[in-house]
């Protein structure tokens, strides 16, 4: 019955917006959750990329003036007026971009702690072009993990494989070379196909009349990958490095690069599996973006990704990845943004703030790993107190 806790409460209550849409996507260390899930004790990711440790959850709030973002890759997260973000207005990159220009080199943008509606009524520069952004995360760093594949050559079969056999096609010395060393290394011939002088079958050899089983085989079956290509949890999840090694295989087979600065493209006719590939993409902190074409002479839709960076090479061919080296740092500071094309004020729902451990007290949150920051760590300890001294 303290008066004083209860106006601590009542004060808390009007700042604990800070929150979002219980239903946004939260990546994990252990998979996927949505805000609605996400408790005192779990585990998050923060815009390092580094698993941060959920410290405080706010109860669920109604009535909320709530905000659809859209950002430049077209991602989309829920927030309430008052959730804050780490972002920084045309102003800072334009400064920034003037240094780059006369020094050579990548500077870091400045940025600022912003609400919701901050940004809201101030989404057009005096330019009249997008004011805000925000910056990518860092590659998220889930656990290692043991992987019968490697995943360069799970990354070479899903491109360039044949989706019934343990068979690439290719005209690409690498790529022949490295799917030819791998079947060696697990006791596998490689057989070219006469028929067409460019297919490069793995199979056993022969033992007593029978013929050997093929390992390679197997393994694509327990990751019931034959005519389903798609990438296993177990790789989307794995570590940076072992991600990244699958991101190279599938850009090897069904990835280019632009001629005169680091932006690339990938290429699939599978929508499920370039979906897999986006996610894999956006989890090494690139900005990424989806889209489709209609190839009119054979009348079939193919499915496209376009992302850029300097952080990580996404290539192991020598000629696609010397020309992502000779290109490092050009471009500028644009692929290592979202840049936030429209915020409209949408029908209220229920949302929630978390606060996470780490010092940008920032999480990551959506589809596309996009940082944001947590609710004020002194406002929620405030709140515990005074809820606890009025329950006493």
């Amino acid at each position: 019955n303290d008066p004083l806790c209860a106006g601590a409460i009542m004060g808390c209550n009007k700042r604990f917006g800070k929150a979002l849409d219980l239903d946004t996507k939260i990546p994990t260390p252990n998979g996927w959750r949505t805000m609605r899930d996400i408790h005192v004790g779990d585990t998050v990711f923060g815009s390092s990329g580094k698993p941060t440790l959920v410290t405080f959850e706010s109860e669920i709030q109604h009535n909320r003036d709530c905000y659809e973002i859209t950002f430049s890759d077209k991602s989309k997260v829920i927030a309430d007026a008052e959730h804050r973000w780490v972002a920084s207005n045309a102003k800072d990159r334009t400064m920034v971009t003037k240094a780059i220009y006369h020094t050579k080199r990548l500077k870091e943008v400045p940025k600022q702690i912003v609400t919701t509606h901050d940004m809201f009524v101030s989404q057009r520069s005096n330019q009249d072009n997008n004011n805000w952004s925000i910056e990518n995360c860092a590659p998220v760093e889930y656990t290692e993990k043991q992987l019968n594949i490697p995943p360069y050559i799970l990354g070479i079969w899903l491109g360039d494989g044949n989706s019934r056999q343990a068979k690439i096609t290719s005209i690409d010395g690498g790529i022949i070379q490295s799917w030819k060393d791998y079947g060696r290394s697990i006791g596998l011939n490689c057989v070219v196909y006469d028929s067409d002088k460019i297919s490069y079958a793995l199979s056993g050899g022969m033992t007593g009349g029978k013929k050997d089983s093929n390992v390679f085989t197997k393994y694509l079956s327990d990751y019931n990958l034959f005519e389903n290509k798609h990438i296993p949890l177990d790789y989307l999840q794995s570590s940076v490095e072992q991600r990244t090694e699958l991101l190279r295989g599938l850009m090897d087979t069904d990835g280019t690069i632009n001629k005169t600065v680091n932006f690339f493209e990938y290429c699939s006719k599978i929508e499920s599996l370039r979906d897999n590939v986006y996610e894999l993409i956006v989890s090494l902190g690139f900005k990424c973006r989806r889209f489709s074409k209609l190839n009119k002479k054979y009348n079939k839709t193919y499915y496209y990704l376009n992302f850029g960076g300097h952080h990580i090479n996404p290539f192991k061919l020598k000629r696609k990845a010397d020309r992502f080296e000779s290109k490092r740092g050009v471009g500028g500071i644009r692929q290592h943004f979202r840049y936030i094309e429209a915020i409209v004020k949408v029908e209220s729902r229920p949302v929630k703030c978390i606060q996470v451990d780490n010092e940008t007290h920032t999480y990551l949150c959506g589809e596309s790993f996009i940082p944001t920051h947590n609710t004020e760590m002194a406002l929620a300890h405030l709140y515990n107190r005074a809820t606890l001294t009025i329950k006493n």
